[in-house]
């Protein structure tokens, strides 16, 4: 009987003693972690303009110390910190357009953009990663954010076939809008996103086979291209025409190969002294790259915007290809030279066909396609 009451006595204690004993605990857990769960939250940068050297404030609440201040991708230790502001000295960096954060430990809050001026006595010297961006009132830069949202299309295929075919055209940009015509007359889409359009040929269809996309943002339709309506695919054909490609891809390879030096680090030495060169007379060749498309081309022709975004594609295309095959040169891998051969053959052709195509169906005397 003693022993019940015993038991009893020390469990009551322990139900008596609990609360204390939690708050307790809770009041260590506090001075261990005097912040609680971290909170905190920037809201602006004052000024939004600033030199290099100038005293910036980041205002918000929840700022404790140990905070650190990001200006773009550079750390910069604050000068003072209260609960609602932070200050801090612009470190000098190039002009532009920086994004202000809040970082403490691995949690980091946005708290605006700072515009970093040119320091008075230095050259204006803008680079193009971190070039401001015009202001949003600006006619350049809605006219360039109109160029970034219009359609464009790349390639379609197949290019020949009968009434009935299935034709898939890859771009971008495209919307719900977007309507096909084949032959100036709309037709059926099956499948409609972003950078892909699927139809068929319509039953009984004549004509030249012009494919053209309409889109209500644009005056002129787009040009996709013609499908032939009276040849077939011939599949034996197709097969014979990847097989020269291949071949013709690999004997520049060889030819390659044999104007390449015999050891890596030979190969590499002289990749970097041609990067060089490249670097150095990169003005010229975009000189010499203009001269020739305005001697081929008409002012007119060429002051397009599907022009022009076709230009600009296949530059970029080409520039990436040749720069891979430098690369795969280096290390002299044959089978990945060949198909990257393969790769810029083809982009030449799809080139070369889209801007025929572009230019048959130009009118001069309109301005523009017809």
């Amino acid at each position: 009987m003693r022993k019940i009451c015993s038991i009893a006595a020390i469990a009551a204690g322990l139900a008596i003693a609990s609360p204390v004993a939690t708050a307790q605990m809770a009041k260590e857990r506090r001075i261990k972690r005097p912040f609680g769960k971290m909170k905190f939250k920037a809201r602006k940068v004052t000024p939004d303009k600033a030199q290099p050297g100038a005293r910036v404030t980041v205002m918000g609440r929840g700022f404790r110390p140990g905070m650190m201040i990001r200006v773009g991708s550079v750390m910069v230790k604050p000068q003072t910190i209260t609960p609602r502001s932070i200050t801090f000295v612009l470190p000098a960096m190039t002009a532009g357009v920086r994004p202000v954060s809040v970082v403490l430990r691995r949690r980091t809050k946005v708290a605006g953009q700072l515009n970093v001026l040119r320091a008075e006595g230095t050259p204006p010297k803008v680079t193009p990663d971190t070039r401001p961006p015009p202001p949003r009132h600006h006619r350049r830069h809605r006219r360039w954010a109109r160029y970034r949202k219009r359609p464009v299309v790349t390639r379609f295929y197949p290019r020949r076939g009968k009434p009935g075919t299935k034709v898939v055209v890859r771009g971008m940009n495209f919307t719900k809008q977007s309507q096909v015509m084949f032959n100036r007359r709309p037709v059926k889409v099956k499948t409609l996103t972003g950078n892909l359009i699927i139809f068929k040929v319509p039953r009984g269809a004549k004509g030249d086979g012009l494919v053209t996309i309409r889109h209500p943002r644009m005056r002129r339709p787009i040009i996709v291209g013609r499908f032939d309506l009276k040849k077939r695919f011939d599949k034996a054909a197709e097969a014979r025409r990847r097989d020269v490609m291949r071949k013709a891809a690999r004997a520049r390879w060889m030819a390659r190969r044999a104007r390449m030096a015999k050891t890596r680090e030979a190969r590499e030495r002289r990749y970097r002294e041609r990067w060089k060169r490249m670097q150095a007379d990169r003005a010229e060749r975009r000189r010499k790259r203009l001269a020739a498309m305005r001697a081929r081309w008409k002012a007119t022709f060429l002051a397009d915007p599907q022009v022009r975004a076709e230009l600009l594609q296949h530059a970029e295309r080409t520039a990436r290809l040749r720069q891979m095959l430098r690369l795969a040169s280096i290390d002299s891998r044959e089978k990945l030279a060949i198909r990257i051969q393969l790769a810029i053959t083809r982009e030449d052709r799809r080139h070369k066909r889209r801007m025929d195509t572009l230019k048959a169906t130009f009118s001069v005397s309109a301005g523009g396609p017809q």
